[in-house]
């Protein structure tokens, strides 16, 4: 009696796996060459000539440096602004400050008088 050998399955479910996989890397790289096309056409550099997809990410990560610079020096500038900022409300609150009364002028003039006899005494006895 003949009994035929059962067909391999096996060899069927790998072709059907091997395009499954083929299909999905295909899907992959078209995804990513769109995103490289959006990336081109956010960076203005490479719009006006024949690139590459390594030109292209050269363009973006030498954007993003710059940007990365800027935002750098706009803090620095940000901080400084409010230093002087403060200082200039220091001066303001100063400014409008009410004269002093007399007793208090008088009072000032005793301690700087007092300070500078301090300083004599000091710088005489050295």
């Amino acid at each position: 009696m003949y009994f035929p050998e059962p067909h391999d399955t096996n060899d069927d479910s790998m072709g059907v796996k091997r395009k499954t996989n083929q299909i999905n890397e295909q899907r992959g790289r078209k995804q990513i060459s769109q995103q490289i096309e959006a990336l081109k056409s956010l960076l203005p550099e490479c719009n006006s000539v024949v690139t590459t997809k390594v030109f292209i990410l050269e363009c973006a990560v030498n954007n993003l440096r710059r940007l990365r610079d800027s935002v750098q020096q706009i803090e620095n500038n940000v901080e400084a602004l409010r230093k002087y900022n403060d200082s200039l409300r220091a001066q303001l609150r100063y400014m409008n400050q009410p004269p002093p009364s007399q007793q208090q002028q008088q009072q000032r003039e005793s301690e700087s008088e007092n300070m500078y006899k301090q300083h004599q005494y000091h710088d005489n006895y050295f």
